[in-house]
């Protein structure tokens, strides 16, 4: 029984993505709308754009009325609406998934074409790493959406607690790049994507019992119990 919960038992880890080719798009193909609470990484961001020459807007997660007016906006090309987050002191959970099921519910209702992609720091333990337990709840918001809206999904990506400038020039790219997958994660500039693997199997323990010990056994009236 054991050897058999061992065979059911899976852990997910996190591997080297697969080399994708990359997108074949001019730059004049794309507008990003950046929302969020982003703080310096959100300026590099869109420094990045500007570099790359792609046309971007960059909001506040509060200002729903200039997302509203930049989803009508008909794009040229390929739209991308990335949201980076909301960086609190306190950990307020329900402050960073408010502001994404705000912008998820824009970019639906809207019902025009673009992808969401959205940004955590710290939510995903790829190592013996320190996490943020307050943004792992917009990784499981985004895992529905991408089964209940997948025409406006992008994909989900987890950068460090604290990314570096270089992360945003990583962020551009793997969004550009992505192909099929849509759970990222990017340490120290490297692409990390989410795999299923067989969990060890826990070492095995025997049960000692001491002949001048006492033991209260409870639900003892059962099978196993008695045994």
């Amino acid at each position: 029984t054991r050897r058999l919960a061992d065979d059911w038992t899976y852990d997910i880890a996190w591997h080297p993505a697969p080399v994708a080719e990359p997108a074949v798009e001019t730059d004049a193909n794309e507008h990003w709308i950046l929302v969020g609470d982003p703080g310096e990484f959100g300026a590099t961001l869109a420094a990045e754009l500007t570099a790359a020459s792609i046309d971007h807007v960059l909001l506040q997660h509060t200002d729903a009325d200039a997302l509203q007016r930049a989803l009508a906006v008909p794009a040229a090309g390929r739209r991308r609406i990335v949201h980076l987050g909301v960086q609190t002191d306190d950990g307020a959970i329900d402050r960073g998934t408010a502001a994404m099921l705000m912008v998820a519910q824009a970019v639906i209702g809207a019902d025009r074409d673009g992808d969401l992609w959205v940004v955590t720091r710290g939510a995903q333990a790829t190592s013996d790493e320190q996490v943020d337990p307050s943004q792992a709840p917009l990784w499981g918001l985004g895992r529905v959406i991408a089964v209940e809206h997948p025409e406006h999904w992008g994909g989900l990506v987890d950068l460090d607690l604290a990314p570096a400038a270089a992360d945003a020039a990583a962020l551009l790219d793997l969004i550009r790049t992505a192909g099929a997958e849509d759970q990222f994660a990017v340490r120290e500039g490297a692409r990390l994507v989410p795999r299923l693997v067989r969990r060890q199997p826990a070492a095995a323990v025997t049960l000692a019992l001491r002949a001048d010990g006492a033991y209260l056994v409870t639900g003892g009236l059962g099978g196993l119990g008695l045994q």
